[in-house]
């Protein structure tokens, strides 16, 4: 029985169904996860070493994905600012939940103003997390600090956006999460366009 792979919408390859189990083809869906790789022929068989290659952002890229991001890249571009020294959280969190933790910085970037919003000085709130739109300010939770801030965004994602078991799931994707997260209809393109300048 054949198997259709796809990343999004985009069709990788064609896997195999062999006794409840899918084989495929190595080469065609790293490839299409959007790593490069190298193969080294050994006498014993050979290794496939994937290069850690960030993925392309877009609106409707699997968040459940890794990154191939890492922690300098995250803090090369929060440098100078209150989120510096933050990309070792960000990465530890895309390990914990499996979410892109380049969406992860750049969510709190576009939300608090890389940190320096009086909502994320005050109350280390960098997701704009029950800030509702009649008084952000005063309805905004309070955290102890920014990691807890990024914790605490995490769990929400995962219970309620990134699975279709959750209230507010629309897609594991930054346009799906959108749909419920933010009154502002654009908020992921504003994302995605921090994603992009991360990654370079």
């Amino acid at each position: 029985m054949t198997v259709k792979i796809h990343i999004d919408d985009q069709f990788i390859q064609d896997g195999v169904l062999i006794e409840g189990r899918t084989y495929s083809r190595s080469a065609d869906l790293i490839t299409g996860l959007g790593f490069k790789f190298d193969w080294i022929s050994e006498t014993t068989g050979g290794k496939i070493i994937i290069r850690n290659k960030p993925l392309s952002p877009g609106q409707n890229m699997d968040l459940r994905l890794p990154s191939g991001g890492n922690a300098k890249m995250l803090d090369s571009y929060v440098k100078n600012t209150p989120l510096a020294g933050l990309g070792a959280v960000w990465m530890e969190c895309e390990a914990k939940w499996r979410i892109n933790a380049v969406f992860l910085c750049a969510v709190a970037c576009h939300e608090s103003n890389f940190g320096k919003s009086k909502i994320a000085q005050d109350k280390k709130n960098l997701h704009g997390m029950r800030a509702y739109d009649g008084d952000p300010y005063n309805s905004a939770k309070t955290y102890g600090s920014f990691k807890d801030s990024i914790e605490d965004v995490c769990s929400l994602l995962v219970r309620q956006y990134l699975y279709p078991s959750g209230s507010y799931y629309n897609g594991p994707t930054p346009a799906g999460i959108n749909v419920k997260y933010a009154s502002d209809k654009n908020w992921a393109v504003k994302v995605v366009n921090h994603m992009s300048l991360i990654v370079g």
